[in-house]
């Protein structure tokens, strides 16, 4: 990403990664919400398929929004998806609330 000027290229830069951090948020919200009912149906392959592509995403959700949640956080959300979800909507809503957003 090019930019040009002083601060306002800086001003663009924050405001295009402020951008990148929502959709990635968003993005991990739809999928844990498109995983939830295989989830919640447990017992067969498919759940375990799906409980693995859930700690994919609470993983993703940890590395690439550090910020957003404390070890103790990260932890309960690979054991709780309603716990999870409220944790991406705050960031979500976070992100929504700054500056240039």
């Amino acid at each position: 990403m090019l930019h040009r000027g002083g601060g306002k290229g800086r001003e663009n830069m924050d405001e295009r990664s402020r951008q990148d951090l929502l959709e990635s948020a968003e993005d991990i919200r739809l999928a844990a919400l498109y995983l939830q009912e295989r989830l919640m149906q447990g017992g067969d392959e498919g759940f375990l398929e799906a409980r693995q592509k859930y700690r994919g995403l609470v993983e993703r959700f940890h590395r690439d929004h550090p910020d957003a949640v404390t070890e103790r956080q990260y932890k309960n959300a690979m054991e709780d998806l309603e716990y999870f979800l409220i944790l991406v909507e705050g960031t979500i809503n976070g992100y929504r609330r700054e500056p240039g957003s």
